[in-house]
């Protein structure tokens, strides 16, 4: 693969013609987003209703690896694209430019292991609380669960020491040929999941699916990048001080996480695998149009730093309030489909709509995920600055919203989606937009000075 095109020659494309990086961002999300539908189908006709509540716990740990990467990793993208202008690869894979700035790229990626590692090894640690929580209810449900279990957990552990690697490629020029890669994994790793769902199981086909998700990428390093993985290897000193604000993106992304994969686990302690593989599909269904408006974000986060330190706040503005708008606008235009197409199956396979939640309450969550989705648009952009200063208003808002559903998991299904979705919108939105009011004025005080 050759670099991705210069910033000069994008910039001289026509204003209709599409941006190609955002075109295979959108296309890996929007192959997960087709795949869905399909994977709901196989889960509600192939496996059993206890099977689909452990299934959804399992899926929720896998989400791990995609929350690193979409969360802390976008402040290693940020750094990166800081050195950007001073950094080209090589064909052979490895990393080349100034000396200053490929030495602190490589310490970024350094800097990264270290905190991607600590972060597997407490994965690796909640091995035995998953086992002890969930395995006695698995064997009531006769669902055979250590074995997966164990399995995703040490894949997603496996995967996050790669994310530095290729969260430098992506903010150094290499946006396309990571989303190439990118897209190629989410194939593989669907495929492998509708295979274990038809042929073996529920919680087999999860565990295909983590194997799948690490093993492409890995190979992928071995075969285009070894080079630069060899680089990193051998890089010392020069690592700049990301680590404060990686650690607050982290746990940003983190909290923010945490409140919507709580739900099914909360609800399944509460009321049982039934109950809770309801919730879980149904959140599957709303978290879809938040999936694929995310990439609108994530194709511009490369572009955050960048425009700021190039061209001034203006022109940052300009591009994170557009940004934001579309995000918005892909994610309710999904949401109203989301909640037509449960509507649909709730009116013509009555059968298959006693897996979901009533199209009011999946309307619900879809709203929870507008909230969601101007969150993260408000964080990225005051990440521009290398910065994380939301972490405390996205946590106090995120703590109250899981205290609320967990007061109302024993009531059932219907009211703990209810009260987390009213908890997400009247508490937690509104706590972290005055956070960011105040953040920017702040900032507008510090420029006037």
């Amino acid at each position: 693969m050759g670099d991705d095109p210069p910033r000069d020659r994008m910039s001289q494309r026509p204003a209709w013609w599409p941006d190609p990086r955002l075109g295979l961002v959108l296309a890996t999300r929007l192959l997960s987003v087709l795949a869905g539908p399909v994977t709901l189908y196989l889960v509600a006709t192939r496996r059993s209703l206890a099977e689909q509540g452990f299934f959804f716990v399992l899926v929720n740990v896998q989400a791990l690896a995609s929350l690193v990467e979409l969360g802390a990793g976008t402040i290693v993208v940020q750094f990166i694209s800081h050195e950007s202008p001073s950094l080209r690869w090589r064909r052979d894979g490895a990393l080349e430019g100034e000396s200053v700035a490929v030495a602190r790229a490589l310490g970024v990626v350094r800097q990264g292991w270290r905190w991607y590692g600590s972060l597997a090894v407490l994965l690796l640690l909640a091995l035995p609380v998953g086992l002890r929580a969930f395995g006695a209810a698995a064997a009531r449900s006769e669902v055979s669960f250590d074995v997966a279990w164990t399995t995703v957990v040490i894949a997603t552990a496996a995967y996050l020491p790669l994310v530095p690697l290729l969260c430098t490629l992506e903010g150094a020029h290499g946006l396309l040929r990571v989303q190439t890669m990118r897209l190629a994994q989410s194939t593989t790793a669907i495929l492998a999941l509708w295979f274990g769902l038809v042929s073996i199981g529920a919680l087999e086909a999860v565990m295909m699916f983590a194997l799948s998700w690490l093993a492409v990428p890995a190979t992928w390093l071995a075969w285009r990048h070894r080079l630069f993985v060899a680089q990193a290897l051998r890089a010392r000193g020069n690592e700049p001080s990301l680590a404060a604000a990686q650690w607050r993106t982290g746990g940003t992304w983190l909290v923010l996480w945490v409140a919507p994969q709580l739900l099914p686990q909360l609800v399944l302690a509460a009321r049982g695998a039934a109950d809770a593989g309801r919730i879980g599909m149904s959140l599957a269904i709303a978290t879809a149009p938040v999936t694929l408006a995310g990439a609108w974000l994530q194709s511009r986060y490369p572009q955050y730093a960048s425009t700021l330190t190039q061209s001034g706040r203006a022109a940052l503005d300009e591009l994170a309030g557009r940004a934001g708008a579309r995000a918005l606008a892909v994610c309710a235009l999904g949401g109203a489909a989301a909640t037509a197409a449960t509507w649909l199956l709730h009116r013509f396979f009555p059968h298959l709509a006693d897996r979901l939640l009533s199209p009011g309450l999946v309307a619900a969550l879809c709203a929870t995920g507008l909230g969601w989705i101007t969150i993260h648009s408000l964080a990225a952009y005051l990440r521009a600055e290398r910065e994380e200063p939301l972490f405390a208003a996205t946590s106090v808002g995120t703590i109250l919203t899981i205290a609320m559903t967990a007061l109302a998991a024993s009531r059932g299904a219907e009211t703990a989606t209810l009260v987390y979705s009213l908890a997400v919108l009247a508490i937690t939105l509104p706590i972290v937009a005055i956070a960011f009011r105040a953040e920017r004025a702040k900032r507008a005080g510090i420029l006037s000075v």
